[in-house]
């Protein structure tokens, strides 16, 4: 949901192509591959700018859908 907010807000997408599979992807391969399916050229430029717009759509999307963090993943960062 946060990704795509941000390709409606970064670029004026209006319609989502629900095409770009997210499942075991990182964030990287998605954002590249929405901008892509969108007729955006996915240059880093864009990828940065769509980047730092999901990012700042994160939060509050993980509080609406109820996202938390995996246990374990904090020691595995570590």
């Amino acid at each position: 949901a946060a990704m795509e907010a941000a390709l409606r807000d970064a670029f004026g997408v209006k319609e989502i192509r629900d095409v770009v599979p997210y499942s075991g992807r990182t964030d990287l391969a998605i954002g590249r591959d929405l901008l892509s399916v969108h007729g955006i050229e996915p240059t880093p430029g864009n990828q940065a700018k769509l980047q730092a717009a999901y990012l700042a759509h994160l939060p509050p999307s993980l509080t609406s859908h109820g996202g938390a963090v995996c246990p374990g993943i904090h020691e595995l960062l570590g």
